[in-house]
């Protein structure tokens, strides 16, 4: 059963502004308003929507925040602006890249004990989830949280991305266990969710911040490396979501799991339901990480065969 931040004992409170979230933001077809059918940019539209309303949200709690913009409408930025919220521009492209900015900026926050990283979309997970997410961590029994989601929090979820995460979950997690990073009694992480919550220490943080890539032709040879640019691209999801936590357990860092009660925003699963763009997304998802983490174990283990650096 999942505990009620609003009935916890008040010596596990955590204080709101303890805990600094990170996100970043894209919508560049975004446009103030009500929805409007069959408009282009209705994707931006909603998720945008969502993502002010996270926004809002987190300041409303007290919680610090850092917000990386990659580049969306002007009105979406003034809306933020509207708020008392001013997004800090990317300075480099790519969601790695966007997301180290946001946490490097984030260990910096006065007070800041607690950093978690969130989708912005996930409005969820900040109006009901952190504060249980960020338990294990105020009571000194972890360094990394990957918060879990129950049976119902699926089932808020579009149904071809259910059957990707649970089987994408299955086979990260056998991968972690087969390089000896995690053993069979351990629950699996649900590292397919995305949130991260983690300590604000050099030794933690660090584990986030690493950039790899993929080897150039001349160590790995011309096939293996044309092949390799066509399923991995770290500095999409591995680098900053994924390959950390496979660094934290290497290094012998506490990373548990957390059940929270997520529930999926409803007008985001309709809108992406039947996309043919999400369903390839998830497809590009599922294989950029799991080879990505089979490389990246390589890599950390000498292994000459890998095609990361």
């Amino acid at each position: 059963m999942t505990e009620d931040p609003d009935t916890l004992p008040t010596h596990e409170v955590l204080h709101p502004d303890s805990i600094a979230i990170f996100t970043t933001t894209y919508y560049p077809e975004w446009y103030p308003g009500k929805l409007q059918d069959h408009r282009e940019g209705n994707v931006d539209k909603i998720r945008g929507d969502l993502a002010i309303q996270t926004v809002m949200a987190a300041r409303q709690k007290g919680h610090q925040l850092v917000i990386i913009d990659g580049g969306s409408s002007a009105d979406f930025c003034q809306m933020l602006t509207d708020q008392g919220i001013t997004p800090s521009p990317e300075r480099e492209r790519g969601m790695s890249a966007s997301r180290r900015q946001g946490m490097s900026e984030a260990t910096n926050l006065q007070g800041a004990e607690i950093l978690c990283w969130v989708e912005p979309e996930k409005l969820s997970f900040v109006t009901g989830c952190l504060p249980i997410a960020a338990q294990p961590i105020a009571q000194g029994e972890a360094d990394i949280v990957i918060p879990q989601r129950d049976e119902a929090a699926f089932g808020t979820y579009p149904d071809y991305q259910v059957v990707y995460e649970q089987r994408a979950n299955r086979a990260w997690n056998k991968l972690l266990r087969i390089a000896g990073l995690r053993s069979d009694k351990d629950n699996d992480l649900d590292a397919w969710f995305g949130p991260r919550v983690l300590r604000n220490a050099p030794e933690v943080v660090e584990c986030f911040l690493g950039k790899y890539e993929v080897r150039p032709p001349e160590e790995i040879g011309e096939i293996s490396e044309t092949s390799a640019r066509r399923y991995v691209k770290p500095e999409l999801w591995p680098n900053s979501t994924f390959l950390p936590i496979i660094t934290a357990l290497h290094k012998g860092l506490r990373v548990v799991g957390q059940q929270v009660p997520y529930r999926h925003p409803a007008e985001q699963t309709q809108s992406e339901q039947d996309s043919p763009a999400f369903i390839e997304k998830r497809k590009l998802q599922y294989f950029d990480i799991l080879v990505s983490t089979i490389h990246y174990i390589h890599l950390l283990q000498s292994n000459p065969r890998t095609i990361l650096r």
